[in-house]
């Protein structure tokens, strides 16, 4: 040890943090309801137009709500911002 004591926390204190930290993370679910798009569209969304997110392994990402608020002010317009699909052309 370096001679710092080491905090312990109660089961309230982590059920708060685990609380504070699902509120900046969003899974493929939370990401598709926000966005009101599916899992295709928002997996290219992810691969091809760069929305930011974390893989945790094969075909598996979550997202920052941080990095995901950025990016989307990144790519605000004066108009409503209109994301194409595939299906549009």
């Amino acid at each position: 040890m370096n001679g710092r004591k080491r905090r312990t926390y109660t089961r309230k204190e982590m059920d708060k943090m685990k609380m504070d930290l699902a509120k900046e993370i969003w899974s493929e679910q939370g990401m598709m309801e926000l966005l009101g798009c599916t899992k295709s569209e928002l997996r290219r969304l992810t691969l091809e137009c760069g929305l930011p997110a974390v893989r945790l392994g094969r075909g598996v990402y979550v997202y920052l709500a941080e990095d995901v608020s950025n990016w989307l002010v990144a790519r605000k317009t004066s108009r409503h911002a209109t994301v194409s699909t595939a299906e549009e052309g």
